[in-house]
């Protein structure tokens, strides 16, 4: 995660912090996220996965891009029954 070059405003009173990042949306019901590494230099590559298991072994029987947020910044916002909701955001201009 790329730093946004500012400080973040914290307001506690309001019951928020630091906003978090999630650069994917999450994958679709029966597919979990996966990861593979390519090339020698630590790069990676996520994607979806849909497994099943035979005989013991895990095999993987679909694979599918992650879809990239459009607003991958999000402040948890803390509610007054101490539930929270979570409001994404983005810092294109």
């Amino acid at each position: 995660m790329a730093l946004p070059g500012f400080s973040w405003p914290v307001c506690t009173a309001a019951g928020t912090g630091a906003p978090g990042y999630d650069a994917f949306e999450d994958c679709p019901t029966g597919y979990v996220e996966a990861e593979v590494q390519s090339g020698h230099g630590g790069n990676s590559e996520s994607y979806c996965a849909r497994y099943t298991t035979e005989r013991g072994e895990r095999i993987e029987l679909d694979r599918q891009p992650r879809v990239r947020r459009d607003r991958p910044w999000y402040f948890d916002i803390r509610q007054q029954g101490g539930s929270s909701t979570r409001a994404w955001f983005d810092l294109k201009k």
